[in-house]
């Protein structure tokens, strides 16, 4: 029946229509071919029945969604609850773990203070993985630490319910005073069950004072050249409880002369130890020196103070002063071969020569300049002077016995005093203290003569020039034919002969004096009939040397030769093998083996570079006692 019969019969059953009999066909069967008498056939009707509502489809399916919609909710509801118990869980686990800060909170600059940081697991489960992390601030670090962090971080593992420590440090606050400064403590861990990291912070805030020891250092603003001044170095503990073993140290500018103090220093002229400053206890210590130097120019002198807490240092930072150099009434200039900044060197001649004037507003009578010679490399018996040499002094002095213009000098009068010298010709070697040598000349002017209403007692000026002396370096080279002690096995038969291969070593040796070279380099090229095997032995430092085949150089890198090598220390040697094989227009003379080299470097202590040319190498072989002096001319 069709979907359209079918609502029909239903909408008619909804109106009260009666169903309708059903017709049958009179032959509901084939015939058989048999026609059997005709039967009266049976009329059958429905029974009657109550009225039903038509089927709603759409209700049907909205009681399906509803049941749908039913069970999301319940299962929804569930995971809530499951949620809020997950939560509650975590919530325990958070509250039940503590961590707590510990620290004073108002320190001063320089202060050590203890800071403890404590946890404890009081949850219920396994914190597994934890780890404390403490982030400090700028200029807070672990007092005695090599390496300052600002974080410090300690892993702790598994932390068991009921499990506790305290971790403790021992810091130190730097930098700029005044200032708040926070301290943050994080522990991290994992908890059963979840793949996060959770984590519970404390934060303890302090104040960073003023300096636990205050101090200063008052020189006076201008001083003359040469003269005595004094200044001070103040000292007070802002702390409330005693300070011990303080180190007080000063840095002289170059040109200081330290003549004495009120305290005696313990190491040097320049270094003094506090025993105990008690609480707002003030202290001074008074220095007294010259300094020589230019009028007009400014020198700066420092003070640190390092404070010596549970065997630890804390270095306080370095404070100056500057002073000032007022144009002297005598002035003093010293020369040496016409320069201030001249390089010796050993063997050399030196002419000093010393400008005087009279700057002053009267005459000065009775002058007298006095030149004392400080240094190992002044030959002293070659000094020429028209002045008096006292050569137990080292000194040399003139006046007016000597020379007439220094019996009395005029407002605005200028002249100049000469004496002569060479240096030494062999470079003092004794020992490693003989480093870094220099010619100083400490020159003096004095007249009793002083300006009215003056308080001194003379008028004098000071100079003084000091002198670097170059570092001695040479190269020897030579080449062997037997050479066992190399280490090399040398090929090959002499005299030489055309066409035939000899092998020969050679050796480049430094030796260098007394300053350290820097950036050494040799190169030098092998001539025609000459090849480089590879082969090298000896002491030649961390680089291996290097062969161009197309250029045939060889280049002999050392990073550094330090001073007395090959005196007090081993010699720096390469020795690398050649081969040689003689050409027809070589017959009757010596070949060569290694052209001209030079060497370059850099002297360290005077900044000069250095260039060495290092002799070539023929088959004379003179340095090999076993070759004949013949045996190495070329024979057909």
């Amino acid at each position: 029946m069709a979907l359209n019969d079918i609502e029909k019969q239903l909408y008619n059953m909804k109106e009260g229509n009666p169903l309708e009999e059903e017709e049958f066909p009179e032959q509901a069967f084939p015939p058989t071919g048999e026609e059997e008498p005709q039967k009266e056939v049976p009329r059958y009707y429905p029974k009657e029945t109550k009225e039903r509502p038509p089927i709603n489809f759409y209700q049907k399916n909205k009681k399906s969604n509803t049941i749908l919609y039913i069970v999301i909710a319940v299962l929804f509801a569930g995971l809530v609850i499951e949620g809020y118990f997950l939560a509650q869980k975590v919530s325990t686990q958070k509250t039940g773990i503590q961590l707590d800060i510990k620290a004073q909170e108002n320190i001063l600059l320089g202060e050590a203070f203890d800071l403890e940081v404590s946890y404890k697991n009081d949850s219920a489960n396994l914190l597994q993985d934890a780890i404390l992390l403490i982030e400090l601030p700028d200029n807070i670090q672990v007092l005695g630490s090599d390496n300052p962090t600002k974080l410090l971080k300690r892993d702790l593992g598994n932390l068991g319910t009921g499990t506790a420590n305290i971790e403790k440090y021992t810091l130190v606050a730097m930098g700029t005073p005044n200032r708040i400064a926070n301290i943050k403590a994080i522990l991290q861990y994992s908890i059963v069950g979840f793949t996060g990291r959770f984590e519970k912070t404390q934060n303890q805030t302090i104040t960073v004072g003023g300096p636990i020891i205050d101090f200063n250092i008052s020189v006076p603003q201008k001083i003359v050249s040469g003269e005595e001044f004094s200044f001070n170095v103040n000292l007070i503990n802002n702390s409330t409880k005693p300070l011990s073993n303080l180190r007080i140290q000063l840095f002289y500018p170059l040109g200081f002369n330290y003549t004495g103090a009120s305290i005696e220093p313990v190491e040097g002229n320049n270094m003094w130890i506090w025993g105990t400053l008690n609480p707002q206890e003030t202290q001074e210590i008074t220095i007294r020196g010259t300094i020589i130097g230019e009028a007009g120019s400014f020198y700066e002198i420092g003070v640190n103070v390092n404070l010596i807490s549970e065997s630890q240092l804390i270095a306080l930072d370095k404070k100056t002063a500057m002073v000032s150099i007022l144009k002297s009434p005598l002035n003093l200039s010293i020369y040496v071969n016409n320069s201030k900044d001249y390089i010796a060197k050993n063997a050399e001649a030196l002419e000093y020569r010393i400008d005087y004037e009279n700057n002053t507003d009267i005459a000065l009578s009775e002058v007298v300049i006095k030149a004392d010679l400080e240094g190992q490399m002044f030959n002293l018996a070659s000094l020429s002077t028209n002045g008096y040499f006292d050569s137990l002094k080292k000194q040399i002095i003139w006046n007016a016995g000597n020379t007439p213009q220094l019996k009395l000098l005029n407002k605005g009068d200028k002249g100049s005093v000469s004496f002569k010298i060479y240096t030494a010709g062999d470079y003092p070697a004794r020992s490693f203290n003989d480093k870094n040598l220099y010619l100083k000349v400490k020159a003096s002017i004095e007249s009793p003569s002083v300006p009215p209403n003056s308080s001194l007692k003379s008028t004098m000026a000071v100079s003084e020039l000091t002198t670097k002396v170059a570092s001695k370096t040479e190269v020897q080279a030579y080449a062997l034919f037997r050479d066992a002690k190399s280490g090399i096995v040398n090929k090959g038969t002499l005299p030489l002969k055309v066409g035939k291969s000899t092998n020969f070593t050679v050796h480049w040796k430094i030796i260098n004096y007394n300053n350290d070279l820097a950036d050494v380099r040799i190169t030098a090229t092998l001539p025609q009939g000459v090849g480089w095997t590879g082969v090298i032995a000896g002491n030649y430092g961390d680089l291996q040397p290097q062969y161009n085949e197309r250029t045939s150089e060889i280049t002999w890198n050392l990073k550094s030769v330090p001073a007395f090598t090959g005196i007090l220390l081993p010699a720096k040697e390469l020795i690398f093998q050649i081969v040689a094989t003689p050409s027809l227009n070589q017959v009757d003379r010596y070949m060569d083996l290694v052209s001209e080299g030079v060497l370059k470097a850099t002297d360290t202590y005077t900044g000069q570079e250095i260039i060495i040319k290092i002799p070539g190498i023929t088959s004379q072989l003179s340095a090999d006692p076993t070759v004949g002096k013949e045996e190495g001319i070329v024979q057909p």
